[in-house]
């Protein structure tokens, strides 16, 4: 099963702004001359973080420098993602990183999403609060996962992922967004390296002044949608381009005025929208008859499993659950 997820910091707060998750240099992207006119506003602004990392650093942590502070910047939610892809075995088919939020279209073979989004939020968690001085959590303690239940969802909600920075008006196209922002077929290439600081690595070493050393990569690979595997990349490129006008041409309301890229990049970190949107997600992503077939899945697993719970308090321990529940807690008496 596909899954279409989302997971938003706290408070909605800026703390993935492209300066911090992607150094202002994505692997792909069309705003290459902007963001070198922004060159001088980002390296005062990353001298701030090296000096407010270093104030607030604990006992054992590195001492950052301008270069670390870039070098980690530039891979970190990317290699996040590259290590939690080989650790757990997850396909990813599409992934976007806006300031405040992610949005992925993935495929956990292995039933560990749940394991997966967990070694990524941990890492990335680690490296923004490592660059930046924060301390906390960065993520909000949910986020949320629908699946996917047919070909049409899963290409719709492709490009959406993709087109997600035009749609909140923070670009004019979604080439032109400054952090990360992956999908197979669209790059020259579907195998993107990642550098991150391995802070085990260091400490093993007794902690030396040099980075250096420990920085190591990772790669992420993105994967075509399971319904297109047998296409080439360049017809399931223009298949994706397609599945992108329809969503541009469905939008009902009028697009304003995009915020631009010299805005975003200016945004402080702690800051966060004016009007955050807090629509109401569905339980599924498909068409109405496949998103009735999985209500009445899913009544019939909440049933059996109420049945099976009823039987295990009961005194019934060898009794089987369904695949994927868990085993209620026993009341004892006081």
């Amino acid at each position: 099963m596909l899954w279409f997820v989302t997971c938003r910091t706290v408070e909605e707060r800026f703390w993935l702004h492209p300066l911090v998750s992607a150094g202002l240099e994505p692997p792909t992207g069309s705003a290459k001359k902007e963001l070198l006119r922004l060159e001088r506003h980002a390296d005062r602004r990353i001298a701030a973080m090296v000096r407010s990392a270093n104030a607030r650093k604990r006992k054992f942590a590195p001492l950052m420098d301008a270069g670390s502070v870039k070098r980690i910047a530039r891979g970190l939610i990317g290699s996040a993602l590259a290590r939690a892809q080989e650790l757990y075995d997850v396909e990813v088919f599409a992934f976007v990183a806006l300031s405040n939020h992610v949005h992925l279209v993935c495929r956990a073979a292995q039933k560990n999403l749940a394991a997966f989004m967990g070694y990524f939020k941990a890492r990335t968690a680690d490296s923004v609060n490592r660059i930046t001085g924060r301390r906390g959590p960065l993520w909000m303690r949910r986020y949320d996962a629908e699946p996917i239940l047919d070909d049409d969802a899963a290409a719709a909600l492709t490009a959406y992922t993709v087109r997600n920075p035009v749609k909140a008006n923070l670009v004019d196209h979604y080439d032109e967004w400054p952090g990360l922002n992956l999908v197979y077929g669209l790059a020259d290439s579907d195998a993107f390296d990642f550098e991150y600081l391995n802070c085990t690595a260091w400490h093993q070493a007794r902690r030396p002044k040099d980075l250096d050393p420990f920085f190591e990569a990772a790669t992420l690979t993105l994967s075509p949608l399971p319904h297109c595997a047998d296409l080439s990349r360049e017809v399931y490129r223009r298949m994706l381009e397609s599945w992108m006008e329809e969503a541009e041409a469905e939008e009902d309301a009028p697009m304003r005025r995009a915020l631009g890229v010299k805005a975003v990049v200016k945004a402080p970190f702690d800051t966060r929208p004016e009007n955050p949107s807090f629509r109401r997600r569905p339980y599924a992503f498909g068409s109405a008859a496949a998103k009735a077939k999985e209500r009445v899945m899913m009544h019939m697993l909440a049933r059996d499993h109420a049945a099976a719970s009823q039987r295990w308090r009961s005194g019934d321990h060898d009794v089987p659950f369904p695949p994927g529940t868990y085993r209620p807690p026993l009341v004892r008496a006081a």
